[in-house]
């Protein structure tokens, strides 16, 4: 069975943003019109946050809300119902840590609190604003 060359499987790899790609991408949010586009690009970036917890595809899913984070403790509170993707045996609710890296690219959100969806629109319509 060793000498059996395993079979290939289709399937396109994962692509990674170098890092001076992803530098590109937050310096365009951050001066982008929404704001919530720094807000996505940070939180997915320097905090793992799925693009699935972040934007809703249907209106009715649960996605992360700006109460869930709290920036007195330092850390994003991924609500079950927005981390439903994650099959773990302990829950889908986790705990993200606010690192540096994130505080410093969320810090307009700090210095004026905001409420309700972080990202507040359908995935259609992000698509189509990141497209241009």
């Amino acid at each position: 069975m060793t000498r059996i060359k395993a079979p290939e499987i289709p399937g396109e790899s994962k692509l990674v943003y170098t890092g001076q790609q992803f530098q590109d991408m937050l310096t365009i949010a951050e001066f982008s019109t929404p704001d919530y586009l720094l807000a996505f690009v940070a939180l997915a970036g320097f905090g793992w946050m799925r693009t699935a917890e972040l934007v809703r595809l249907y209106s009715h899913e649960d996605v992360l809300s700006w109460e869930d984070i709290d920036w007195n403790r330092d850390r994003i509170r991924v609500r079950e119902t927005v981390g439903k993707a994650t099959r773990r045996r302990s829950g889908n609710e986790r705990f993200v840590p606010i690192t540096p890296e994130l505080r410093n690219w969320m810090s307009p959100f700090i210095k004026r609190p905001q409420t309700g969806l972080v990202v507040p629109v359908l995935h259609h319509e992000f698509a189509e604003l990141v497209r241009t």
